[in-house]
């Protein structure tokens, strides 16, 4: 029994299991109606989607010439809203339906630019509609409010992306405007970065998209895409994950659960209902050993619920004592994120989150918020809930931080990769499991410092984020990954590959803690991956290859002990290493 949510693809799946017999059950009928249509942007990952329509003689000319004034790479706004205005304001025989109205557009910025016209509009904008923005980064308390039925009189839109398409059920819809787009992540082979995509949706996803009208009465759909694109244009089904993501993650516990199938990782994924390539399946088990047995490394990180890379930079802190802010980022990036940017106060939410910068990082800024919420914390629940207020901080998303922090604190000790006093371990229990209010865990001394070191924070995240790295040529400007030299650039919303959530990196803390490291004394040469180069003296080059070769040796240590000690020789270098990465300069 295969038991799935959303739609199957049940001849696919019955192949895989030898042609096994499947039942279909009756769906509502599907009726078109070719008044609007729009056309899909150009996609690079989605070459069909930017393909032309062939109209035939079945299509009006209003519809021709709607088609043929219609901008292929932008979401149509003026198109929408004329369907709202006919929807609610003007045609009697779409009335019945206009009570709730869903929009699907594909991201947020689309979600701010139609609520602002809406919000402007001499109807919509009155007290006669209520709009709801819908969206996975907006607060929880907010998104709670599209599943009220407003008062008689009263019409409700909700702008969604796809998240309402099957995450959530917003019963009283009576009618859904599809704008034929989505955004999902796609991991680049060639960057080797995961990035968000806008893409054409699948037949599939339309299938879903029109059952949220009508759930518990009859709806109306209105696909912004026309019928002969439907049918001859669009996949079934959209990419299955394991064909878009990173496979990194998959491998380590493919590996950890000794899953019996064959002799390697790729025996196991080539056996796939969607098989990866090849290359992308060899990339993927740099955390193994050559021979595909998983390392000490990779069997800590696969017991770690978040990325390898926060993993590494997790572990990493701890050895550099610099746990506690090491939580906040992890448990930041694998929550929603506690800065808020209310729809209308988009400049005052910005500067309120600019207020928490420090050192030019974006992590270090999560971390100044985090710890000035528990300082308000610390003063009651109504100083806090009004510090929140006042710098656009979401108070419900910083519980949600607080609570990850106990959890990956928690893993980290079930593994004894850190070790605790009994006095710590029993006040942990009770702090887990306690049920009232918010309670902050205060982390001991020996195991991380109270004040928050920005060099070890920035060495520790260099080493577990690498090869993450950004280089910027100091004569040109011009910035680079250092994995494969692709440009990239910062802001958002540039049709190139971009970052967020950033920090420095010292060139201390990739040549101590990053990558092979070539020591070339007579040229006075440090390379890290055959990528970046430093000049170094010839004494200095010396003393950090023998720094360089200790910390790993102390690393291997501890992940085959798993012991929080190290021995009088360790805790020497160890020293060393933590004066260093506090004032990182090669001189």
């Amino acid at each position: 029994i295969v038991l799935m949510s959303a739609t199957v693809d049940a001849e696919k799946v019955s192949a895989y299991f030898g042609n096994k017999a499947f039942a279909r059950t009756k769906s509502k009928k599907l009726e078109w109606t070719e008044e609007t249509a729009t056309v899909e942007d150009e996609d690079e990952d989605n070459p069909a989607s930017a393909a032309p329509v062939k109209l035939g003689k079945q299509y009006t000319r209003s519809t021709i010439s709607t088609i043929a004034n219609l901008d292929e790479r932008r979401i149509p706004y003026d198109l929408i809203l004329r369907l709202l205005e006919k929807i609610c304001l003007e045609n009697s025989e779409y009335s019945d339906y206009s009570a709730a109205v869903l929009v699907f557009l594909p991201g947020l910025n689309e979600i701010r630019q139609l609520t602002d016209v809406l919000g402007a509009h001499r109807d919509f904008g009155t007290r006669a509609f209520r709009i709801y923005p819908l969206h996975s980064s907006l607060p929880s308390e907010s998104q709670t409010a599209v599943f009220e039925v407003p008062p008689p009189g009263i019409r409700k839109i909700v702008v969604s992306t796809n998240i309402a398409e099957t995450g959530v059920t917003i019963p009283d819809i009576t009618c859904v405007i599809d704008s034929g787009k989505h955004k999902e992540m796609r991991f680049d082979e060639k960057r080797q970065t995961s990035k968000l995509v806008e893409t054409t949706i699948a037949r599939s996803n339309a299938a879903q998209r029109r059952g949220r009208a009508g759930r518990v009465q009859e709806g109306l759909c209105f696909h912004l895409f026309t019928k002969s694109r439907h049918d001859n244009l669009m996949v079934d089904n959209p990419l299955p994950e394991i064909l878009r993501l990173s496979l990194a993650d998959l491998a380590l516990r493919i590996k950890i659960m000794n899953v019996q199938i064959g002799s390697s990782v790729e025996d196991v994924l080539t056996r796939a209902l969607d098989p990866p390539s090849s290359t992308n399946i060899q990339r993927a088990v740099k955390a193994l050993t050559t021979t595909e047995q998983i390392t000490n490394l990779g069997r800590l990180l696969s017991k770690l619920p978040m990325d390898v890379h926060l993993g590494k930079f997790l572990l990493q802190s701890v050895l550099l004592g610099c746990l506690d802010p090491a939580l906040t980022i992890c448990a930041t990036l694998n929550a929603k994120s506690p800065f808020l940017k209310p729809f209308g106060f988009e400049t005052q939410a910005d500067a309120a989150k600019l207020s928490f910068a420090k050192e030019n990082s974006d992590f270090l800024a999560l971390v100044n918020a985090f710890n000035s919420w528990k300082r308000a914390l610390s003063n009651g629940q109504n100083v806090a809930r009004k510090f929140c207020r006042e710098s656009y901080l979401s108070y419900q998303n910083l519980q949600q931080i607080e609570d990850l922090r106990q959890q990956f604190m928690g893993y980290l000790i079930d593994s004894s990769f850190v070790n605790v006093d009994a006095e710590f371990s029993q006040e942990f229990r009770r702090l887990r499991f306690q049920r009232q209010r918010t309670k902050i865990m205060v982390l001991p001394e020996s195991i991380s410092s109270a004040d928050v070191d920005v060099g070890l924070v920035q060495a520790a995240l260099t080493a577990g984020m690498f090869p993450k790295i950004i280089n910027i040529d100091s004569a040109s400007g011009q910035m680079q990954t250092i994995g494969n030299n692709r440009p990239v650039a910062f802001h958002p919303q540039a049709k190139k590959l971009y970052a967020s959530e950033t920090g420095p990196a010292s060139d201390l803390s990739l040549i101590l803690l990053c990558g092979d490291c070539e020591f070339k004394p007579s040229s006075e040469l440090a390379i890290v991956d055959r990528k970046l180069k430093y000049r170094v003296s010839g004494k200095t080059l010396l003393a950090l290859k023998a720094l360089k070769a200790k910390l790993a040796s102390n690393m291997a240590s501890r992940l085959r002990s798993k012991q929080a000690g190290t021995t009088s020789e360790g805790d020497v270098w160890s020293t060393l290493a933590l004066e260093l990465f506090r004032s990182p300069k090669l001189d």
